[in-house]
């Protein structure tokens, strides 16, 4: 990739683009809301298929989700993925699926997704899929995307990357794990909130929505232009600030990610 753009895979332009959504909670809620506008969208402009999402979760909607969630109290104790998927399924036509269960890194060669969006609060989990993804090399005109999204209390970013790695090295946009990995190093504590006010003294109240914008954006300019010049947003609440992740290999060596990058 010897450009400093991204240009929109090619299969994505006349085909259903299959989508893998992990995790249906904060974010994720927010997110798969917005792949319902995006889908939408798409096919207002002349795509003639649009997306064709799987949600996976295996929590159920609790007390504090309800305020921050894409929840009401009438769906405390139902299983988040499969809740949103009838729900919107119902109100758009659409026939997309549920999977009431955790993913298993480890099954992301069997799901064929040409998109994999985690909105997941565990490093653990980006980076076994980063780990694991990193062990298999495609062709390079093999187009597999991976948007990651993640957040501390006010601060957030997005990475979109490609999933697995490419015979040339040159031609692979740099992912989360890649870009991050000290993910699998990281301690981190995820006790659950008793109440929404605790919930949002951890996390600010609208820094998942911020997030799943920035994403879902990032997304729509890449179908909607054909290209991007960056590939992920760097967010701070308490200054309002959103800040772009430009696709450039200086910026990747600064980060670290050097050996991968090439020599240019």
């Amino acid at each position: 990739m010897t450009k400093q753009i991204f240009q929109c895979p090619a299969q994505w332009l006349d085909q259903y683009i299959d989508v893998l959504l992990i995790g249906c909670g904060a974010t994720g809620s927010n997110i798969y809301d917005g792949l319902v506008q995006l889908h939408h969208g798409l096919l207002a402009v002349g795509h003639n298929y649009g997306l064709r999402v799987t949600a996976y979760d295996g929590d159920s909607v609790e007390s504090p989700n309800i305020g921050r969630q894409r929840f009401t109290s009438a769906d405390l104790g139902q299983n988040k993925a499969v809740t949103l998927v009838n729900r919107y399924n119902l109100a758009y036509g659409l026939n997309w699926k549920a999977i009431p269960q955790y993913y298993d890194a480890e099954q992301i060669t069997e799901e064929g997704a040409d998109l994999v969006i985690t909105c997941v609060d565990t490093a653990k989990f980006r980076a076994n899929l980063g780990t694991f993804a990193s062990s298999i090399e495609i062709e390079d005109d093999d187009q597999f995307l991976w948007l990651d999204t993640g957040n501390a209390s006010k601060t957030a970013q997005v990475v979109l990357g490609h999933l697995y790695n490419t015979f040339n090295p040159d031609d692979k946009l740099p992912n989360v794990f890649d870009l991050y990995p000290e993910l699998a190093t990281m301690e981190e504590s995820n006790e659950p909130s008793c109440s929404l006010a605790e919930a949002i003294r951890s996390q600010d109240l609208f820094v998942n929505r911020a997030v799943a914008d920035s994403a879902l954006n990032i997304l729509w300019q890449l179908l909607r232009t054909g290209s991007i010049t960056h590939h992920g947003v760097f967010i701070d609440q308490t200054t309002s600030e959103i800040k772009p992740l430009k696709i450039d290999r200086n910026i990747w060596r600064f980060m670290g990610y050097e050996r991968k990058a090439g020599n240019q």
